[in-house]
């Protein structure tokens, strides 16, 4: 997330994007010979990639809602939604979680476990850059994210389904293990 990252270091979403999801879709399948009788669909409206969020257990999460507010010491939570809008003085924004779960008004709040990685960055040639130190933060092995793909065609629906047999990799860092997922 490079508009949320300081300089030198880099912010991992806390949700795995569509976009990566099709990226890797559609670089799978562009090594198929047939690659261009489908080519049109995968790039259209025609199949859709959600995004594919932290799962608790057997809950499906969804992003947390934004709104919620409270003093530096966690006292006095307050929404927008109350007060037509006007919060106490000195508020900050609640931190509640990165997604959540509803169920009989209650929300409950998850955190994705995310870590990060210092890093050298080697450009090759003697500039400035070269050697530059920076990190990267990622999201930690062994959670699970629930996602989908969504398509009227059949046919396409298996050949994308047969991308996900074994392990994939997602993201653009495979050093030491980083960005291997599998795929149920």
């Amino acid at each position: 997330d490079d508009s949320k990252s300081p300089k030198g270091q880099t912010t991992t979403l806390c949700y795995i994007p569509g976009s990566t999801i099709r990226g890797l879709i559609i670089n799978a399948l562009s090594k198929k010979d047939d690659f261009n009788v489908k080519k049109k669909a995968l790039f259209s409206s025609d199949v859709r990639y959600l995004n594919a969020y932290p799962l608790c257990g057997e809950k499906e999460l969804i992003p947390s809602p934004k709104g919620f507010y409270e003093n530096k010491d966690g006292s006095d939570f307050q929404t927008v939604l109350a007060n037509e809008g006007k919060l106490s003085p000195g508020v900050k924004r609640a931190a509640l979680g990165d997604a959540v779960t509803l169920k009989d008004g209650r929300i409950t709040y998850s955190t994705v476990e995310t870590g990060q990685a210092a890093r050298i960055k080697k450009a090759g040639r003697n500039t400035d850059d070269d050697k530059m130190m920076f990190q990267n933060q990622y999201i930690e092995a062994g959670q699970e994210f629930e996602g989908y793909i969504c398509t009227r065609d059949n046919e396409l629906a298996r050949r994308i389904a047969d991308v996900f047999g074994g392990t994939v990799w997602l993201g653009a860092d495979r050093d030491g293990g980083y960005g291997r997922c599998s795929v149920a």
